[in-house]
């Protein structure tokens, strides 16, 4: 009858919790690949030495000088002493399965970023859109006369409109043309009893010639082209003539009113039943100049 000695073996328990502590100190990788290990060497076969039962069945007398406690256990315990030794040089590269299934992103170089297609060249995108070429400020003076036919006997509101702008640019100079109109709604309160307030409208026409200075150069028109080409046949003298006409089409420029600020005076004069206003205008006008352009657009890095 075998008796537990007091030294503890090799294998016990005690060891292999000492080593499992000190294994949970190494990074989580490590620790799953080790306990993944450990786990699929408890259901392997034990191929060892056959056991102390089976000597015993065979008529064999067997004697020990350290009597072990359990030759199983003993034997299940060094197997997994010695998968838990050998997993210290487990690398994380080993076992692609014990890895975190993770998608990790992938700086793409710029070459991948092209347009894989055969029908297609990348380049700097082109645009067309409006370019601000040149903006200037013009005043406009008028002086005009409006007859009321009504006996006038002060006016109580004058409110304006301005109409759009018809410009015209010179090109290849500098030189604006631009043609305008304004439209005064003048309300007005009548002389007799009882007093009536009415209204009038008259327009007032103007014609302006500017000198501007370009912020970005414009796009001028190249002078038409013209050639002819004379071929003569190789077994006769018939002559054959090509004729050539080149020209270049581009955007006018155009202009936009961005602000207006008019200031009047008026004065009236009564005859009998009728009256006459004569206004005096001051208008200055803020104009920008534009003209459709190609433009490269940059793409961002």
């Amino acid at each position: 009858m075998f008796h537990k000695g007091k030294d503890t073996p090799s294998g016990s328990r005690v060891e292999k919790t000492k080593e499992q502590q000190a294994n949970l100190q190494k990074p989580i990788i490590f620790q799953n690949a080790i306990t993944a290990s450990s786990m699929s060497s408890r259901f392997k076969p034990i191929t060892s030495t056959p056991s102390v039962n089976h000597t015993q069945s065979v008529g064999r007398d067997v004697h020990h000088k350290d009597t072990p406690t359990d030759v199983t256990t003993e034997a299940a315990e060094a197997a997994d002493a010695q998968s838990v030794s050998t997993d210290f040089s487990f690398s994380s590269t080993d076992d692609h399965t014990l890895l975190p299934d993770v998608d990790m992103p992938t700086p793409m170089s710029d070459t991948e970023k092209e347009v894989a297609h055969p029908l297609y060249t990348v380049h700097e995108p082109i645009i067309e859109v409006p370019v601000l070429i040149a903006r200037t400020d013009i005043q406009v003076d008028l002086v005009s006369h409006v007859d009321i036919p009504h006996s006038v006997l002060s006016v109580t509101d004058i409110r304006w409109r301005v109409h759009p702008l018809n410009s015209r640019l010179l090109l290849p100079t500098n030189k604006l043309i631009v043609n305008g109109v304004f439209t005064a709604y003048i309300e007005y309160q009548t002389v007799g009893s009882p007093s009536e307030l009415r209204s009038a409208s008259t327009n007032l026409t103007w014609r302006k010639a500017q000198t501007v200075t370009f912020l970005y150069p414009p796009i001028v028109p190249a002078h038409r082209e013209f050639k002819m080409y004379t071929f003569q046949g190789n077994q006769s003298r018939d002559l054959t003539t090509h004729r050539e006409q080149v020209d270049l089409n581009f955007e006018k420029p155009f202009s936009r009113l961005r602000l207006s600020r008019i200031v009047s005076t008026e004065q009236i004069q009564s005859d009998g039943n009728t009256s006459h206003i004569r206004l005096h205008v001051s208008a200055a006008l803020s104009i920008h100049l534009f003209q459709v352009q190609l433009i490269n657009c940059p793409l961002k890095s």
